[in-house]
C-alpha cells in the first residue's frame, strides 16, 4: 500500500503509514476502476497532462492520489491506480491503467480516501496524532492552571506561617499576604508576645481578607486570692494554669476555708509548674479533755486559745478529779480567747459518806427520840444514790441522876446498834435522818 501523504511504501493490511502516521484508504471492491477514469471524449484534453488524479481533473490540485498519465497513444509508462482489492488476497493494490481489458471484468470500490464516483480523496489526519495533540494541550492548560493558582491569581491565598514570630512582625506578615489581623492574648511560659498559634494555621488557603486570629503569648501571674473562699480560689489557679499547689490550714476567727494568705503574693508571674503555698482559716475548736485531770484540761485548753473554768460535776461513772466533759463540747468552733467550762468528776458517794461519818464523829453524844446516848463508833456508811447514805452506829444509853437536889450520878446503859439514812441536799445540808438524830444534847 502507498501512502497518498508521502508515498512511502506499506504493507497492504496497513490502516496507517508507518513513515509519517497518516490513515491509509482502504479500498472496497464495489466499483469498477474504469468508473473512476475520464471519459474517452475527454483523452484529447488529457493529451498534454502529466498526471491524472481519481478525482477526474486534471493535474493534482488538492492532494488527492494521482496517477501518472503520460501520451495517450503509447502508453508506455503503464500508469496505475491504487485500489485494494477486498476479496482477492493476492492483489497486489496497484493494477496498470491501461484498458478495459487490462482491468478485467473485476470491479473495486474505492474507500475513504476515494469515492467511487470519481469525487476528490480527503486526506485526513491521524488518530494517534489527535490524540498526541490533545495530550499536549491538555498539559499545557494544567501547567497553565497550576502556575496561575500557585501565583495566587486566583483560588484564594496562603496564610503565613508566622508562629514564633513577634505580634508586630507577625502582624505585619500576615497583613502583605492580603488577611486582616485580630490577636487573641493566651497565658503561656512561653517569651511574651510571641505567637503561638494562628487560626486558620499556617499554610491553609482561604479567601483574601479573611480575618487571622494571632494567639499571642502573655505572662502566666498568680491570680488574687486572698479572702476569697477555698473552692473558688481553687478554680481560680487551675484556670491561670497552675497545678503545683499546697493548701495548708491555719486556726482563725475568719470564716471557714477563707484563704488567709498566698505565697508568693498574688499577681506575681511565675511558671505554670510553680509551687505555691496557700493558708487557709480552719476555726478554733475546744479540744477533747475528757479523762484528763483538770490540771491537764486546763493546760490543753489554753495552748488553743480558750480560758477554762472549772465546775464540778456528780457523777459515780468517772473517777474522782477527771474531766466528765466540757461546755461548749469538744470538737465545736469556738472563737479564740472564749471561755470553756470543764466539768470534774466529783464522785457524790464519796462525799456523802465522808459527810455523814462526819456528822457522827463530830460529837461524842447524840440526842436520838429525845434521849441523849453516848456515841461509841460508826460501824459503817454506805451511799445508797439520791444523796442518800444509810448508817450503822454503836452507841450507848446516858442517864443523869441527881442526889439530894446536889450530887448528880451518870449511869450507862446498855451498847446497842442504831441503823438509819440520811439523806442530804445539793448544798450538803441534811434534808431527814431517819431515826431521828442530832448532834450533843
Amino acid at each position: 500500500m502507498i501512502c497518498p501523504n508521502c508515498h512511502t511504501p506499506n504493507r497492504n493490511s496497513a490502516k496507517f503509514c508507518d513513515e509519517c502516521g497518516y490513515e491509509l484508504p482502504s479500498i472496497m471492491p464495489t466499483a469498477s476502476v474504469r468508473d473512476a477514469m475520464p471519459a474517452a471524449s475527454a483523452y484529447d484534453e488529457l493529451e498534454s497532462a502529466s498526471t491524472i488524479d481519481l478525482d477526474g481533473g486534471k493535474g493534482c490540485d488538492d492532494g488527492a492520489p494521482t496517477v501518472p498519465f503520460g501520451a495517450t497513444s503509447a502508453l508506455a509508462s503503464q500508469p496505475t491506480a491504487i485500489i485494494k482489492g477486498a476479496d482477492d488476497p493476492a492483489f497486489t493494490g496497484e493494477i496498470p491503467l491501461i484498458g478495459d481489458e487490462a482491468l478485467g471484468a473485476r470491479d473495486y470500490r474505492v474507500e475513504d480516501g476515494y469515492s467511487a464516483s470519481g469525487g476528490k480523496a480527503r486526506s485526513r489526519m491521524s488518530g494517534k496524532r489527535i490524540g498526541i495533540l490533545a495530550a499536549v494541550i491538555a498539559l499545557l492548560l494544567l501547567a497553565a492552571f497550576a502556575i496561575t493558582y500557585s501565583a495566587q491569581f486566583w483560588g484564594g491565598r496562603t496564610v503565613p506561617d508566622v508562629v514564633g514570630l513577634s505580634q508586630v512582625d507577625a502582624t505585619y506578615a500576615v497583613q502583605e499576604a492580603g488577611f486582616t489581623v485580630q490577636v487573641e492574648e493566651v497565658t503561656s511560659d512561653e517569651v511574651e508576645g510571641i505567637v503561638l498559634s494562628t487560626d486558620p494555621a499556617g499554610g491553609t488557603r482561604v479567601p483574601e481578607k479573611t480575618t487571622v486570629t494571632l494567639r499571642v503569648s502573655v505572662a502566666r501571674f498568680i491570680p488574687e486570692i486572698k479572702g476569697k473562699p477555698l473552692e473558688e480560689a481553687e478554680s481560680l489557679m487551675r484556670e491561670a494554669g497552675f497545678t503545683n499547689f499546697e493548701v495548708i490550714y491555719e486556726k482563725s476567727d475568719a470564716a471557714p476555708d477563707t484563704v488567709l494568705d498566698v505565697s508568693p503574693a498574688g499577681t506575681t508571674r511565675a511558671k505554670a509548674d510553680a509551687r505555691i503555698t496557700i493558708k487557709v482559716a480552719e476555726p478554733f475548736r475546744v479540744p477533747d479533755v475528757a479523762g484528763k485531770t483538770r490540771d491537764e484540761a486546763q493546760a490543753a485548753l489554753e495552748a488553743e486559745g480558750f480560758a477554762a473554768a472549772m465546775q464540778l460535776y456528780n457523777t459515780e461513772e468517772v473517777p474522782e478529779g477527771q474531766v466528765v466533759k466540757t461546755d461548749p463540747a469538744a470538737g465545736s468552733a469556738l472563737a479564740s480567747g472564749s471561755t470553756v467550762t470543764v466539768y470534774v468528776a466529783h464522785n457524790r458517794s464519796a462525799e456523802l459518806v465522808g459527810l455523814t461519818r462526819g456528822f457522827f464523829e463530830d460529837s461524842s453524844t447524840i440526842t436520838m427520840d429525845g434521849s441523849l446516848y453516848e456515841m461509841s463508833k460508826v460501824d459503817s456508811v454506805t451511799f445508797q444514790g439520791g444523796n442518800t447514805c444509810a448508817f450503822s452506829i454503836t452507841v450507848r444509853p446516858i442517864q443523869t441522876v441527881t442526889w439530894f437536889g446536889t450530887q448528880t450520878e451518870t449511869r450507862y446503859g446498855n451498847y446497842q446498834v442504831v441503823n438509819g439514812t440520811i439523806v442530804w441536799t445539793d448544798a450538803n445540808q441534811i434534808a431527814s435522818i431517819d431515826p431521828s438524830i442530832k448532834q450533843g444534847s
